[in-house]
């Protein structure tokens, strides 16, 4: 089982994946690094199963429809028992008002690696 510090550590990886301004092979590098294989994401539209370049282009969609200009901001990380559960602000990076907000759900592999994430807003 993985420590707090691990789990972090492999959501910032999971960060950075959706970070404005990189290419389709840097995101899926990313990706690669900080899931299992299987990995499934889900929100209230989609559900993505093992496959990460459908993720990337999902990724680089939503980017897209906040005009490029959005970052994450962390409100709250709670974890236990290889889960975890963050609290977030989607806000555009020019005006610093809040596009979005959420919650995202991981839940980690015996190797710290996420499994799934489902996000909530």
């Amino acid at each position: 089982m993985s420590t707090g510090k691990d789990l972090k550590e492999v959501w910032k990886t999971w960060d950075r994946a959706w970070d404005n301004g990189l290419t389709e092979n840097e995101r899926i590098g990313f990706l690669q690094r900080c899931t299992a294989s299987g990995f499934v994401y889900t929100n209230s539209d989609i559900k993505i199963s093992d496959d990460l370049p459908g993720l990337v282009k999902f990724i680089s969609q939503a980017l897209a429809a906040t005009g490029n200009s959005a970052q994450v901001q962390h409100v709250d990380w709670k974890e236990n028992n290889s889960q975890s559960a963050l609290q977030w602000n989607m806000v555009d990076v020019k005006t610093d008002g809040v596009i979005l907000k959420g919650w995202s759900y991981g839940r980690y592999d015996e190797n710290g690696k996420l499994v799934c994430v489902a996000d909530f807003w």
